[in-house]
């Protein structure tokens, strides 16, 4: 499993549990941190909760300054690779695992102060069958079918806010990348957070040795008409064209969640029925690399179109315009071409 989501019950945070259990809670956390999210509930005030626990220790204890210490420390991580996932049902305490019960497939586990049918307790988890999934992996082989794709895509995707997908050979024309799509919008639209989701798609101008992207008739205007039919409320859409240098390639393709996870799949975001091909988590620390050449000031590509569920917009004389001659943005200076948006982290 490349990518999990864990629900934890706010009680996992009184004082008495975590002295006993916080080496155990530590290592949960921590590894959340790199592969995991974890969801904030009760409409961000699960995250509240637990802080104004934590800040219950007492820090004239050496044992529990010590724990408080490096509690926050973790959560600080957390918050800043947006790995606390804003989640908009209401609920309580009292309420929470009737909320969970029903939403329990959504979560690779469930942590609470004790261990029943849907639930572990910490030292529990660890030792469980479902945490060696979690844990023993960053990498997976396996066909790259329907049934594999949405296994690991979908708890990548669930209760994301921004999704980059890159490959530079997507092609929404081809049918074995409209199932992909398919499974990653129809993911998203699922996502229980009520804030806006932004999918980007980054593609080569040149495309397996086909006339260029932008010169193809009507190419863009066919990915337009693909966001506009899976137009959702929750969902932004966006394509990239980007154009290769003589010294710069786009190769590998990648996932990117909320730029805090990231997975390579070189063999394409499609479907493919007979070979197998290896999905791999590449590192959190890795991710601002990758990200780099899709953005702003230092990607080594120009970026030379874009297509929205609205419009088309081409890049001519480092002028961004839309088909009816529209001046977007002027004055495109950067290497990168337009600037997209600004970096969140």
């Amino acid at each position: 499993m490349l990518f999990y989501e864990l629900a934890c019950h706010p009680e996992v945070f009184t004082k008495q549990y975590l002295v006993e259990n916080n080496v155990a809670i530590k290592e949960i956390f921590k590894n959340i941190s790199e592969k995991g999210s974890i969801a904030n509930l009760n409409n961000g005030k699960w995250e509240e909760t637990i802080q104004r626990r934590i800040s219950l220790l007492d820090i004239n204890r050496p044992q529990e300054y010590k724990i408080k210490i490096q509690l926050e420390k973790i959560l600080k991580t957390l918050n800043s690779r947006r790995k606390i996932i804003y989640h908009k049902n209401q609920t309580n305490e009292i309420d929470w695992l009737k909320i969970i019960y029903k939403e329990k497939d959504d979560f690779s586990a469930i942590l609470n102060v004790k261990t029943t049918s849907i639930t572990y307790t910490a030292e529990d988890l660890l030792d469980s069958e479902i945490w060696e999934v979690i844990t023993r992996t960053s990498s997976e082989y396996a066909t790259q079918d329907e049934e594999y794709i949405k296994s690991e895509i979908e708890p990548i995707l669930h209760n994301a806010q921004q999704i980059d997908l890159i490959d530079p050979y997507f092609d929404i024309t081809e049918e074995r990348y409209k199932k992909p799509f398919k499974i990653i919008v129809d993911s998203l639209s699922n996502n229980s957070s009520d804030k806006k989701i932004e999918l980007s798609i980054h593609i080569k101008n040149q495309n397996n040795n086909k006339e260029d992207v932008i010169d193809r008739t009507n190419y863009l205007e066919r990915w337009k008409d693909f966001f506009y039919t899976y137009s959702n409320f929750n969902i932004t859409y966006a394509l990239y064209v980007w154009k290769e240098t003589s010294k710069d390639s786009m190769h590998d393709r990648y996932i990117i969640r909320d730029e805090s996870f990231c997975a390579v799949l070189p063999s394409g975001i499609d479907e493919r029925k007979k070979n197998k091909t290896v999905w791999s988590d590449i590192g959190y620390h890795n991710i601002d690399n990758v990200l780099n050449d899709f953005r702003t000031e230092s990607s080594p590509f120009q970026l030379v179109a874009k297509a929205t569920e609205n419009d088309v917009l081409i890049v001519k004389h480092g002028v961004l315009k839309s088909k009816n001659n529209i001046i977007i943005e002027k004055d495109i200076r950067t290497a990168g071409g337009l600037q997209i948006k600004e970096r969140r982290r």
